[in-house]
């Protein structure tokens, strides 16, 4: 009979037992599932789930169109998952729409001000500060970092991605010194332990940004500081293709995103032109 409340949590363990989800995704994915069983049903079949329920679930989601459109990812993927392995004949998701978002360029935060971020920083929030803002991993590819995932002599982070994605980030000189200045000569074992031995989380590292941020009056998050590191990867005239290979999107698309003009290189680009009769 296959109940959407018991389903969605072995789909959960076990793509997070796979390690194809962060414990932060998981808790993410965990959070907008119950959500959605609750109102449904948790007893109820996935068979017997339509479009029809489910849109009217997200009507009742007082959140931001962003937020709207992450919850219809979430459920989207598991009934695409559901109908793969046969557990329902048809995708009830596939007709939903993303909600419309406003463009926005990714915020970018100033150089000065990263300077500054990085000076007042101590402990473990300086090297995750200079190595976000340098290498532009996700909050999730930072808490799996491991010691022997940096290769010094080749100068290279080998970065477990989303969707088990992995890639090779070069590590610029400024990262390179953070990173040796960190770790002192260990070998081995998570790249920022906490007392206890077991990886510090990624939402704690991103806290520990927030609130050094916070008191030099800056408002910062780790999302900030890859936005930055892209926008100015992508201001310098760097190809896109590159820019998407580093930050590990799937599409160019996602990519091109960052290669957003500035208000001077707009007003450069419309002025010059005339069209008065000469005389």
């Amino acid at each position: 009979m296959h109940p959407i409340g018991a389903t969605t949590r072995d789909w959960l363990t076990g793509r997070y037992a796979r390690d194809e989800i962060s414990r932060q995704t998981h808790a993410n994915y965990d959070y907008y599932l119950h959500r959605f069983s609750t109102h449904i049903g948790p007893d109820r079949p996935l068979a017997d789930i339509t479009t029809s329920d489910i849109e009217q679930w997200i009507t009742t989601l007082t959140v931001s169109p962003t937020s709207r459109n992450t919850y219809v990812a979430t459920i989207r993927v598991f009934f695409a998952w559901a109908t793969e392995r046969g557990l329902i004949d048809r995708n009830p998701t596939l007709t939903i729409r993303r909600a419309r978002t406003p463009k926005r360029p990714p915020r970018r935060i100033p150089g000065e001000q990263v300077a500054a971020l990085i000076a007042a920083s101590t402990g473990v929030t300086r090297p995750v500060v200079i190595l976000v803002v340098q290498t532009m991993i996700r909050r999730g590819e930072l808490e799996r970092l491991t010691v022997q995932d940096y290769d010094r002599g080749q100068r290279l982070l080998y970065v477990r991605g989303k969707g088990s994605k992995d890639r090779v980030v070069p590590v610029p000189a400024e990262a390179r010194r953070a990173l040796d200045d960190w770790l002192a000569g260990r070998l081995s074992g998570p790249m920022w332990p906490a007392d206890d031995g077991h990886p510090i989380t990624g939402s704690h590292l991103g806290r520990l940004v927030t609130r050094t941020g916070l008191s030099i009056g800056l408002q910062v998050s780790l999302h900030d500081l890859r936005h930055t590191g892209a926008s100015d990867v992508a201001a310098a005239g760097h190809s896109v293709a590159a820019l998407r290979d580093l930050l590990g999107h799937a599409s160019l698309a996602t990519t091109s995103r960052y290669v957003w003009p500035g208000r001077a290189e707009l007003a450069d680009t419309i002025e010059g032109r005339s069209y008065r009769v000469a005389g």
